[in-house]
């Protein structure tokens, strides 16, 4: 377990060990519900499916996917509403679990500072047409105080990210 907060200081957690275990061979999604998970919920469905892969995540679930539906499948769990879910780490085959469960945690503070569900990668996630990736500045302390800093991204549908720029623009 180790300590990181976002770069201005703020949003300081501990980041623990995951809980589950990272497929070495699979590419897939980190999801944290926002809630209790309904016994038939589509997240149940799927967690089911993939519990051969991790075991049983408490209120961690991993679900397999290919490395090209990542972004989609992440941003469209965020939008459902047949599931809740607080946070989406897209996890590309060969992550490191650590920078993972910093991934998950930056998403954390987010989704407590917003209320809005995040999608997070531990590197540039792969895009298409569409969505856009923000970098979050991270300070990371060792258990022997050492700091490091880290970039953990989010990945956000381009809609927000085009209002944003139309008001850089003075145009929106």
């Amino acid at each position: 377990m180790w300590m990181a907060a976002l770069a201005d200081g703020s949003g300081a957690v501990f980041v623990p060990v995951l809980p589950v275990e990272l497929p070495a061979d699979r590419s897939g999604l980190l999801v944290r519900p926002a809630g209790p998970v309904a016994a038939h919920s589509p997240l149940s469905v799927l967690e089911q499916n993939a519990a051969a892969v991790v075991g049983d995540p408490a209120d961690l679930h991993f679900i397999a996917a290919e490395r090209s539906s990542l972004t989609r499948v992440g941003l469209g769990l965020v939008a459902s509403s047949a599931v809740a879910v607080s946070v989406v780490v897209l996890c590309p085959v060969g992550v490191s679990a650590q920078r993972s469960a910093l991934a998950l945690a930056v998403g954390d503070v987010l989704y407590a500072r917003t209320g809005r569900p995040a999608v997070m990668c531990e590197v540039m996630p792969r895009m298409v047409s569409g969505p856009g990736a923000t970098g979050h500045p991270v300070l990371v302390r060792d258990a022997a105080g050492a700091v490091t800093a880290a970039l953990v991204w989010q990945v956000v549908p381009w809609a927000p990210v085009r209002g944003w720029l139309d008001r850089l623009a003075g145009s929106g």
